[in-house]
C-alpha cells in the first residue's frame, strides 16, 4: 500500500529501498523513527544480511576466500552500488557513497538507537499475524481488536509448536 501511495508512511528496513525507489522514485524519503512523547528515541531492531559458509564444504579454504572477497570493502561497496542494499561493513557505511545518500542516512541515523535483532525461532510465529493486523488497521478496522487478534494467533501458534 505504501508503494502505491495509499499509505503515507511505513516502518521498514533498508532491504525495502530498492523496491520503494522503483515504485515512488523521487517521492521516497527515509527518516529515523520520531522521538516519543517523553523525548526518548524508540529502540528498533538492527539486522544485517550476511553470507554463510557450510561446514560441509568440500573446499572450506576456497569458501572462506570467497566470503572474504565478497565482503571486503571494495566489493561490499560495489555490491551496494549495484543492488542498493546497505552492506554490513563499517568502513563502507562511512563511505561517501552511502553517507551522501539521504535514503541510507535515515537508516544509519536510527542505528544508534537499535539493538541486534534476536535470532529466536519464535519470531517466525509473529510475522504473518502482525502483518495482517497492520493491514487490517490500515483498512480502517479496529486497531486494538486487530492487535489483540494477532497476539492470540501468535500465542496459539506457539502453543501448537510446544513453546
Amino acid at each position: 500500500m505504501f508503494g502505491s501511495g495509499k499509505v503515507g508512511a511505513v516502518i521498514n528496513g533498508p532491504w525495502a529501498i530498492t523496491d520503494y525507489k522503483k515504485q515512488l522514485g523521487d517521492d521516497l524519503a527515509v527518516a529515523p523513527l520520531p522521538t516519543l512523547e517523553n523525548g526518548k528515541h524508540p529502540t528498533s531492531f538492527i539486522g544485517v544480511k550476511g553470507w554463510m559458509l557450510s561446514k560441509f564444504s568440500k573446499s572450506p579454504e576456497w569458501a572462506s576466500d570467497l566470503a572474504a572477497f565478497i565482503t571486503n570493502q571494495e566489493n561490499a561497496l560495489e555490491y551496494y552500488k549495484k543492488t542498493g542494499q546497505v552492506p554490513p561493513v563499517t568502513a563502507v557505511l562511512n563511505d561517501a557513497a552511502l553517507t551522501s545518500d539521504p535514503l541510507v542516512k535515515g537508516f544509519t541515523e536510527q542505528v544508534q538507537f537499535g539493538q541486534p535483532f534476536p535470532t529466536v525461532p519464535e519470531l517466525d510465529y509473529v510475522w504473518d499475524p502482525m502483518k495482517n493486523a497492520l493491514q487490517f488497521a490500515s483498512e480502517g478496522k479496529d486497531v486494538q481488536k486487530s492487535l489483540d487478534d494477532a497476539v492470540k494467533q501468535v500465542q496459539d501458534k506457539m502453543a501448537m509448536s510446544g513453546k
